[in-house]
């Protein structure tokens, strides 16, 4: 019973952080404080970073929406990974090379002549903690209250059942065994 309470936590708290961090995009009066904080990185080619800045924050809001309502919540766990991945990498590279940058992640990003290899250590512990969040949720995507196929959990275990029921039959079937003969039954009963 502790397993779906555990994924439920995970999908929702990997749900809101990546609303909180996608929906401020979103809404920001500059989009181009996205590509800026993008192109701080210094790890994508100029043309590729007004794509991806664009792309982002939308990408992010649709992984956070589809862990909430659980739908796809393994798929959506599973890109989730890949994306805090690439994240985790992308502050090593900026650390590794004496960049000085504001992540952007739940903030405007950019050049920040305030950040220092402590602030890194942190950001990276963050999103390595919201990775196991994720990779929990893609070898245990089933909770309460999703709605995708492959994550929902039946609220009572009779709702089990009859799901079960309505189910087919996966593998060999046994068929049942015929009745004895009468005359084995009789003599059985005689003795």
């Amino acid at each position: 019973m502790l397993v779906p309470v555990v994924s439920l936590a995970a999908r929702l708290g990997l749900a809101a952080v990546w609303l909180f961090a996608g929906v401020p995009k979103l809404l920001l009066s500059e989009p181009e404080l996205n590509e800026i904080a993008v192109s701080a990185f210094r790890l994508l080619p100029d043309w590729a970073v007004r794509p991806v800045a664009a792309v982002q924050p939308g990408f992010e809001v649709a992984l956070g929406v589809a862990l909430l309502i659980g739908f796809g919540a393994r798929a959506a766990a599973a890109l989730s990974a890949l994306l805090l991945a690439g994240y985790i990498a992308g502050i090593v590279w900026v650390w590794a090379h004496g960049y000085q940058i504001d992540c952007g992640c739940f903030s405007q990003g950019g050049e920040d002549p305030s950040a220092t290899g402590w602030g890194y250590a942190k950001d990276i512990a963050r999103d390595a903690g919201f990775l196991a969040l994720a990779l929990w949720l893609v070898a245990k995507p089933r909770s309460w209250a999703a709605l995708g196929p492959g994550s929902r959990l039946p609220l009572r275990p009779a709702d089990d059942a009859e799901a079960a029921e309505d189910e087919p039959a996966v593998g060999p079937v046994p068929l049942e065994s015929s009745p004895a003969p009468a005359e084995n039954n009789a003599t059985k009963t005689e003795a």
